[in-house]
């Protein structure tokens, strides 16, 4: 079951949802915050368990058996963007790229590139036919036809050496919640507060979580400010699953 509460700017649920949480049964579920910071505070006020988003997907796949797989860093994520970028060009197919190789940064920021790409919550597969489907020039053609192929190399050798990467870890818990009549959970409740926004492959999981345990979401909104557009997008894919509830005087 999923619940979502829109607050004005500046107020938020977490209080409310702090207080919820501890008239349950400790270790019954858990207040998801977007900083340790935060995290800290909620826990010491209220005497709850705080955990930020990323480490949810973390403990539905250790729960379910998953225990060998290794997470790689984001230094490890260059190497191996590295790796693939050294594969092509050493068959003589990147030229987009050829000249920004070496340059300072540019492995940095390919990787944080190839990231967001993953966690636009499309497959490898309707990347690749995005891509085809644009019909650019050639000269543009070429640079979404490298991407692509650095991008499908980087989750072939993470895959190879039983590595994943954040994306990797939430497309494995998606796996799990979807295909798994009953995974194990460490959680009945979840409580999520004081996120902006929620990329697409967090919000699938979040939806996909929300089958086997109760979440409730409280976000700050009014479709009236234009500060609020970053949220926008976050409340129309919940829209789909769940009524939104407007919290006034919070």
């Amino acid at each position: 079951m999923l619940k979502v509460y829109t607050v004005p700017l500046g107020a938020s649920m977490c209080e409310d949802f702090c207080k919820e949480l501890a008239g349950k049964p400790y270790g019954e579920g858990v207040m998801v915050l977007p900083t340790g910071l935060l995290q800290t505070k909620a826990a010491q006020t209220y005497n709850v368990p705080t955990t930020g988003f990323d480490t949810l997907a973390s403990k539905v796949i250790n729960m379910n058996g998953y225990l060998g797989l290794h997470e790689v860093n984001r230094r490890e994520q260059e190497l191996i963007v590295e790796q693939a970028l050294k594969y092509w060009a050493e068959k003589g197919e990147i030229t987009y790229f050829a000249q920004m190789m070496e340059k300072k940064g540019f492995v940095n920021q390919l990787t944080t590139f190839l990231g967001q790409l993953a966690r636009s919550g499309a497959t490898a597969d309707e990347i690749h036919n995005a891509f085809k489907a644009w019909e650019r020039t050639s000269f543009k053609q070429a640079k979404d036809e490298e991407i692509w192929k650095i991008y499908f190399a980087y989750r072939f050798l993470l895959k190879n050496e039983d590595n994943f990467d954040l994306e990797g870890k939430y497309r494995l818990a998606l796996k799990i919640l979807k295909e798994e009549e009953a995974p194990k959970l460490p959680w009945r409740y979840i409580y999520v507060s004081d996120f902006a926004t929620l990329d697409a492959l967090q919000l699938e999981f979040l939806i996909a979580l929300a089958k086997h345990c109760h979440i409730k979401v409280g976000i700050a909104y009014n479709e009236e400010q234009d500060v609020f557009a970053a949220s926008a997008g976050t409340l129309e894919q919940l829209e789909h699953v769940t009524k939104l509830e407007p919290v006034a005087g919070v």
